[in-house]
């Protein structure tokens, strides 16, 4: 986040709402006592999607990864939806061995 100029105060306050976190789970009408998670995001987190969006643009970046052109004028594909991530390759074959 901070590489792409986030304050660092709006930095400290995402992490403020993930770190020390306690869960419960509930199953009919029972209730868990509460445990620690200490990595991942909440269930329906509205931050998630930003969140995701923020780090898939850092890894495009840094495999500068090319978003132009038409799919079949790429060698590289990014599909991204939600928190799913799927990079493809494609290479031409010499069949001439085959």
């Amino acid at each position: 986040m901070a590489h792409f100029g986030i304050p660092n105060k709006l930095i400290r306050l995402m992490k403020a709402t993930m770190e020390n976190s306690t869960y419960c789970v509930k199953v009919e009408t029972i209730m868990t006592d509460g445990f620690r998670v200490g990595t991942g995001l909440r269930q329906e987190d509205r931050l998630a999607p930003s969140l995701f969006n923020i780090a898939l643009e850092y890894i495009m970046r840094q495999l500068s990864v090319q978003t132009t052109s038409t799919i079949f004028h790429k060698s590289e594909q990014l599909i991204g939806y939600a928190d799913d991530i799927n990079i493809m390759d494609r290479i031409k074959r010499d069949t001439s061995d085959v």
